[in-house]
């Protein structure tokens, strides 16, 4: 009993069945007394809620904003708060549409592999060392014999150092090149 229309309906109750005093009820409840002596003001919502939902039939796909607009072309005493009160009491509301998801250009198939040294998938990884320092690993797989030619491991890899070992990789002197100029685990 949180409301105070149930409140005063319960203090009421109490006056006639307990033969109480207002006062006396309302204390017990923690109702004011003016609350208890308020009279409801009839509601005179039933044009605009009959104008609103005539316009809402009208144009389906129109929100509060603008049957507002609409609404107030032929009603001008009647404000925007009270419109959205009777727009949510009548549940007019509309339901959000999902966005449809359209790619910003059309979609290139995966290339797939038909040889080695065709296409390769690379990937970075990090880990971190005992001591908290950061350890990065630039890993490449060989999609069609699904091994890898080589793993760079450095704590820092910029992106000169990809293409250096990218090149080295392509070039096909990765033994050799690469375990002289990158600490390198090759498979």
């Amino acid at each position: 009993m949180v409301r105070p229309k149930d409140r005063r309906t319960e203090a009421l109750y109490l006056v006639e069945k307990y033969k109480t005093t207002k006062a006396r009820s309302c204390r017990l409840l923690g109702l004011n007394i003016s609350t208890l002596a308020y009279k409801p003001v009839p509601n005179k919502d039933g044009p605009v809620r009959d104008k609103l939902i005539e316009l809402a039939r009208e144009n389906n796909r129109f929100g509060h904003p603008r049957l507002f607009v609409l609404l107030r072309n032929e009603m001008p005493d009647v404000n925007h708060n009270r419109l959205h009160r009777v727009y949510t009491e009548c549940e007019l509301q509309l339901q959000r549409r999902k966005r449809k998801k359209i790619g910003s250009h059309p979609r290139i198939p995966p290339t797939r592999a038909d040889g080695p040294n065709q296409v390769w998938a690379i990937d970075f990884m990090f880990d971190y060392l005992e001591s908290g320092r950061k350890l990065k690993t630039l890993t490449i797989i060989d999609e069609h014999l699904k091994i890898s030619p080589g793993i760079l491991v450095e704590h820092s890899i910029r992106g000169v150092d990809v293409t250096r070992f990218l090149d080295h990789l392509a070039a096909g002197s990765y033994p050799k090149i690469v375990r002289r100029i990158f600490k390198v685990a090759i498979l």
